[in-house]
Protein backbone atom coordinates (compact mmCIF):
# COMPACT_ATOMS: atom_id res chain seq x y z
CA UNK A 1 0.00 0.00 0.00
CA UNK A 2 1.37 3.42 -0.90
CA UNK A 3 2.12 5.89 1.89
CA UNK A 4 -0.58 8.27 0.61
CA UNK A 5 -3.14 5.45 0.84
CA UNK A 6 -1.95 4.55 4.35
CA UNK A 7 -2.26 8.18 5.43
CA UNK A 8 -5.75 8.48 3.95
CA UNK A 9 -6.81 5.27 5.69
CA UNK A 10 -5.36 6.45 9.01
CA UNK A 11 -7.12 9.83 8.71
CA UNK A 12 -10.43 8.12 7.92
CA UNK A 13 -10.01 5.78 10.89
CA UNK A 14 -9.25 8.57 13.36
CA UNK A 15 -12.11 10.71 12.00
CA UNK A 16 -14.47 7.73 12.34
CA UNK A 17 -13.56 7.41 16.02
CA UNK A 18 -13.83 11.17 16.61
CA UNK A 19 -17.30 11.12 15.04
CA UNK A 20 -18.28 8.24 17.37
CA UNK A 21 -17.74 10.63 20.31
CA UNK A 22 -15.00 8.56 21.93
CA UNK A 23 -13.82 9.99 25.25
CA UNK A 24 -10.24 9.87 24.03
CA UNK A 25 -8.01 8.31 21.41
CA UNK A 26 -4.66 6.56 21.46
CA UNK A 27 -3.17 6.68 17.96
CA UNK A 28 -0.20 4.70 16.68
CA UNK A 29 0.45 5.37 13.01
CA UNK A 30 3.55 6.16 11.00
CA UNK A 31 1.45 7.46 8.13
CA UNK A 32 0.01 10.54 9.83
CA UNK A 33 1.71 13.90 9.53
CA UNK A 34 2.19 16.47 12.26
CA UNK A 35 -0.48 18.68 10.69
CA UNK A 36 -2.95 15.77 10.86
CA UNK A 37 -2.37 15.33 14.60
CA UNK A 38 -2.70 19.07 15.22
CA UNK A 39 -6.01 19.11 13.31
CA UNK A 40 -7.31 16.08 15.23
CA UNK A 41 -6.33 17.76 18.50
CA UNK A 42 -8.64 20.67 17.67
CA UNK A 43 -11.54 18.25 17.24
CA UNK A 44 -10.64 15.81 20.04
CA UNK A 45 -8.46 17.30 22.79
CA UNK A 46 -8.05 13.89 24.46
CA UNK A 47 -5.78 12.39 21.82
CA UNK A 48 -2.41 10.76 22.43
CA UNK A 49 0.04 9.68 19.74
CA UNK A 50 2.47 6.88 20.50
CA UNK A 51 5.99 6.49 19.10
CA UNK A 52 6.04 9.78 17.23
CA UNK A 53 7.67 13.12 18.04
CA UNK A 54 5.67 16.12 16.86
CA UNK A 55 6.92 19.44 18.28
CA UNK A 56 3.67 21.22 17.37
CA UNK A 57 1.66 18.62 19.29
CA UNK A 58 4.13 18.06 22.13
CA UNK A 59 1.47 17.67 24.80
CA UNK A 60 -0.10 14.77 22.91
CA UNK A 61 2.90 12.60 22.03
CA UNK A 62 4.72 9.83 23.85
CA UNK A 63 7.78 8.24 22.33
CA UNK A 64 10.88 6.27 23.23
CA UNK A 65 14.05 8.32 23.18
CA UNK A 66 17.18 6.11 23.23
CA UNK A 67 19.92 7.09 25.64
CA UNK A 68 23.32 5.62 26.40
CA UNK A 69 23.29 3.10 29.23
CA UNK A 70 25.96 1.17 31.07
CA UNK A 71 28.63 -0.49 28.96
CA UNK A 72 27.49 1.40 25.88
CA UNK A 73 24.07 -0.28 25.73
CA UNK A 74 21.10 1.73 24.59
CA UNK A 75 18.28 2.12 27.06
CA UNK A 76 14.85 3.55 26.44
CA UNK A 77 13.60 6.66 28.12
CA UNK A 78 9.97 7.59 27.86
CA UNK A 79 9.43 11.13 26.72
CA UNK A 80 6.12 12.63 27.65
CA UNK A 81 4.62 16.09 27.97
CA UNK A 82 5.74 17.97 31.02
CA UNK A 83 3.09 19.24 33.45
CA UNK A 84 4.02 22.80 32.45
CA UNK A 85 3.01 22.09 28.83
CA UNK A 86 -0.44 20.76 29.78
CA UNK A 87 -3.39 23.10 29.29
Amino acid sequence: MALADERRQAIEGVRFLINRDCDGLIVMSNALLEKDIVAFGREQPNIVVLNRDFPAAARAVFFRRPRAGRRGRRQGAAAAPSPASSP
